[in-house]
């Protein structure tokens, strides 16, 4: 099963930045913080996450919300908010690729847990399937996985995004980054889990020991 790992947060980190206050989001910018820093104010994205929910978050996960642990981030309380904001509620752990628990996870940082739900049930609609819930969903994910293979499941929800994406109204604003952004996650293809890594090295291990007996 799908766990996080390093090179999903540096991926995400990598795509997000910093510290926002750009108006033209304006979905974020409906809610900014009440923190000041340089002199501004508005600031409402930080490393990605919007103070809203930061917001919210913050009492369900334990942290306080003020202007220290919103204008810095730190890690420990992103990494809170992406395993119980957004990959614990997709159900992530329960896919069996990291490659696809990776770009689900995206859909929903990008389009919060409950559009990123909606636009995978539209995904499957499409295909004839009807899902109602998160797990449904998974399911049926995992089963595309078994019969298709994991990289024709990407190429089909990445695509599946993309559309989606054209359709905003924002998209002549953002539809360059976001799609730079989509297109890099086909690549971003990483080891699934710690035992994934551990079984190749012990293949490794005992490849080297075959080389030198045939030596």
């Amino acid at each position: 099963m799908a766990e996080i790992t390093d090179s999903l947060r540096k991926y995400i980190l990598y795509w997000e930045g910093g510290l926002s206050n750009d108006p033209k989001d304006t979905s974020a910018a409906k809610n900014p913080s009440p923190y000041e820093y340089k002199n501004q104010f508005g600031w409402h994205t930080n490393k990605g996450i919007t103070y809203a929910t930061f917001k919210y978050l913050s009492k369900k996960l334990g942290f306080e919300d003020n202007a220290y642990n919103f204008l810095t981030m730190p890690n420990n309380i992103w990494d809170k908010i992406l395993a119980f904001g957004f990959w614990n509620p997709m159900l992530c752990y329960k896919i069996k690729s990291n490659y696809i628990a990776n770009i689900i996870v995206d859909f929903a940082w990008g389009s919060g847990v409950t559009g990123a739900k909606n636009s995978l049930k539209k995904y499957f609609a499409n295909k004839g399937i009807d899902v109602n819930n998160i797990s449904d969903i998974v399911a049926e994910l995992n089963k595309e996985i078994k019969s298709k293979g994991e990289t024709i499941v990407a190429m089909d929800l990445i695509n599946h995004r993309k559309d989606f994406l054209r359709s905003l109204k924002n998209f002549g604003t953002y539809g360059k980054g976001w799609f730079n952004r989509l297109n890099s996650l086909i690549d971003f293809k990483p080891l699934a889990n710690k035992k994934e890594i551990a079984g190749i090295l012990i293949a490794f291990f005992f490849l080297l020991l075959y080389k030198k007996k045939l030596l």
